[in-house]
């Protein structure tokens, strides 16, 4: 099975034509000559259900450019999953501050539930690490602030995972539009998913499945019982956990949205709008769907829908300018600069994103989706949260990501962290075993 796997993802390298075959042909030498010729050795923090774990789909992503030397997840049926899927044959771990300990790892990705995110990116960063971080890269405001201030403490490079700011065609549509194509931009339409849960709860109280650490999975989060519905991919709809498809999609077209203006002036200054709500106790609790107005510099409006796309086949974003308006999103681009972009977004473009952390990590460039563009774009979905919360408009001071003249809103910027959890030190972590280090030194 394994040696099946290794030739599909050789063929899938071979498949990428164009442009995307020159990039990873230029990517993948540039890596291997200034690494002597070893590829980068990458550990996999939370690696997800399979067939779609988000993180063990990152493996086979990386694969045709790097070695999956580790994984660590708290769930062992996921491990196993995986192991079975990779053809690196990885070691595995169910407690990622073991696969930290290595000296035989170049690059992390995160995939894990997001509340667990900026603590291991800076514990990744603090034992040497370069990140790639799955988005929502960040729970709250406050962590935001963490995360900044370690990736400048460090010097690590941090890449989120936001590809859309690698696919050539968001890339050029938010070029034209700062170069004025569409003549000044006075409104932004985004919209977002919906839900693809059907019932919203109470959900049954459940044994912990023997496979799964299920304390270590809530961390930092309050404790209840085990509830499936709470883990793996519905944890998006907990506010426990996560921030709901406003951040898990906002961190995609948010981003793209303010991406499309001039650096500092995409920063909001007021939020209002509205959110429909389960209601349910003991259920899914962030929004179902909803409507924010956000009030951005030189009088641009950016409204932000949650719910069935009325726009497009699939969720996008609408530019409406004085001169012109422009639609786009994965799969379609109507308007003035339609004719401009390639039809479809770039299939292999989650490797040419990894990729483009690798090149950042060997020139010293900053990466694609760096972490201060990153973490503004999620305050932009986390203050858009907690005015639907509220239910009130909110005015937000970017400068000093605060809100003003408002303490409730303001404590809801901040929540217990990771680093705070209650969770039993590692005992005994083992050295690199002098294999490893035997192979590690033989490729250096």
């Amino acid at each position: 099975m394994k040696s099946s796997r290794r030739r599909l993802l050789a063929g899938a390298a071979v498949a990428v034509g164009g442009g995307a075959a020159f990039a990873f042909r230029r990517y993948r030498n540039h890596a291997l000559i200034t690494r002597g010729f070893r590829p980068t050795r990458v550990g996999v923090i939370g690696v997800g259900a399979a067939p779609g774990g988000r993180g063990v789909g990152m493996c086979f992503y990386v694969t045709p450019h790097a070695k999956v030397v580790a994984l660590a997840d708290v769930d062992k049926t996921h491990l196993q999953n995986a192991v079975d899927q990779i053809y690196d044959n990885p070691d595995t771990y169910t407690d990622y501050r073991e696969l930290l300990n290595r000296d035989d790892i170049d690059v992390v990705i995160i995939a894990t539930p997001t509340h667990w995110k900026v603590k291991i990116a800076i514990d990744a960063m603090n034992a040497g690490k370069d990140v790639y971080c799955e988005k929502p890269i960040t729970l709250t405001v406050a962590e935001g602030e963490e995360l900044k201030s370690a990736v400048r403490s460090t010097g690590r490079m941090f890449q989120a995972g936001t590809q859309q700011r690698t696919d050539a065609r968001f890339v050029k549509a938010c070029r034209l539009i700062r170069d004025g194509q569409l003549g000044k931009i006075r409104r932004i339409v985004v919209e977002l998913p919906s839900v693809t849960w059907t019932e919203p709860g109470p959900f049954a109280i459940k044994p912990v499945p023997e496979s799964l650490d299920w304390k270590t999975w809530l961390g930092s989060a309050p404790t209840v019982g085990y509830q499936e519905e709470r883990c793996h991919y519905n944890w998006r709809y907990w506010f426990d956990y996560a921030g709901g498809k406003l951040c898990g999609w906002g961190a995609h077209h948010i981003d793209i949205a303010r991406w499309a203006l001039p650096d500092g002036e995409n920063h909001p200054s007021r939020v209002d709008g509205q959110g429909r709500f389960s209601g349910v106790q003991g259920g899914y609790d962030t929004p179902i769907t909803f409507e924010l107005n956000y009030a951005l510099p030189n009088d641009v409006t950016m409204v932000v829908r949650g719910g069935k796309p009325k726009l497009g086949k699939q969720p996008g974003i609408l530019f409406e300018g004085e001169e012109s308006e422009f639609y786009i999103s994965r799969s379609e681009a109507r308007g003035k600069l339609a004719e401009k972009l390639v039809a479809q977004s770039d299939p292999q473009v989650s490797a040419h994103h990894f990729l483009n952390l690798i090149e950042s990590i060997e020139t010293g460039a900053k990466p694609h989706s760096d972490v201060d563009s990153q973490v503004d774009s999620m305050n932009t979905c986390h203050i858009g949260n907690i005015c639907l919360r509220l239910g009130r408009p909110l005015q937000w001071d970017a400068d000093e990501r605060r809100f003003i003249d408002d303490e409730e809103a303001n404590a809801m910027l901040t929540r217990k962290s990771a680093s705070e959890s209650d969770i039993s030190p590692v005992s005994q972590i083992s050295p690199v075993s002098d294999e490893l280090s035997a192979a590690s030194e033989a490729t250096s």
